[in-house]
C-alpha cells in the first residue's frame, strides 16, 4: 500500500473512531472505501444541490426582469404603415410610417413628399386615450419644402405617459 492510501486509511479510522466512540471493527481499507463513497455521495448531491439552486435562482431573475415587460402593454404602436397621409384640403401629401413607442413616449415619421403646392407646415394632430379614459391631444409639426420624394424624418418626445396608443385626428398645411 503506497503511503498516501496508508495515511487516509489512518485518518479514517481515526475520524470513525471519534465519530462513534469505538474502534472499528472493519479493516482499514474497507474503512476507507465506505468513507470514500459516503464522501463521493456527499459531493454529488452538494454539486446537485447547486445546479439546482443555480437554476432556479436563474428563472426567478429572468422571471423578474421579463414580467413588467410583458405587462407593461404593447411596445410599439403602428398609426400608419406606407400610409398617404393629406391634409383636408389635399395640398399636401406624405406617405410614409408613423409609429408610437410607447417605453420611450416617442412619436417617429418616416416618410416623404408626395404632392405639395409649396413650401409650408404640415400639421399632424394625433389623439390618446389614458387607461381613466381621459382623452390626451399631441401634434407634431413638420416644415417641408414642398419637393416631391423630399425626405420627411421627424421624432416627438409625448407629454402623456399615460397614453399607450395614438389614433390620427387631423392633418392640416399652412402653405409658406
Amino acid at each position: 500500500m503506497d503511503e498516501r492510501g496508508e495515511s487516509f486509511g489512518y485518518l479514517a479510522a481515526s475520524a470513525h473512531r471519534m465519530m462513534t466512540g469505538k474502534q472499528s471493527s472493519l479493516p482499514r481499507r474497507a474503512t476507507v472505501g465506505i468513507l470514500e463513497k459516503r464522501l463521493i455521495g456527499s459531493i454529488k448531491t452538494i454539486i446537485y444541490q447547486l445546479f439546482l439552486m443555480r437554476y432556479l435562482v436563474s428563472i426567478i431573475l429572468l422571471s423578474l426582469f421579463v414580467a413588467p415587460a410583458a405587462m407593461a402593454g404593447p411596445s410599439e404602436t403602428i398609426i400608419g404603415r406606407n400610409a398617404l397621409f393629406c391634409d383636408e384640403q389635399d395640398r399636401a401629401c406624405l406617405r410614409g410610417t408613423l409609429t408610437y413607442y410607447a417605453n420611450p413616449r416617442l412619436l417617429e415619421l418616416r416618410s416623404r413628399v408626395q404632392r405639395a403646392v409649396g413650401p409650408g407646415l404640415l400639421r399632424i394632430r394625433l389623439l390618446g386615450e389614458n387607461a381613466d379614459g381621459h382623452t390626451r391631444r399631441t401634434t407634431i409639426e413638420v416644415r417641408i419644402r414642398g419637393n416631391y420624394s423630399e425626405i420627411v424624418n421627424t421624432r416627438l418626445i409625448t407629454d402623456h405617459p399615460d397614453v399607450y396608443s395614438w389614433k390620427l385626428d387631423s392633418i392640416g398645411f399652412d402653405p409658406g
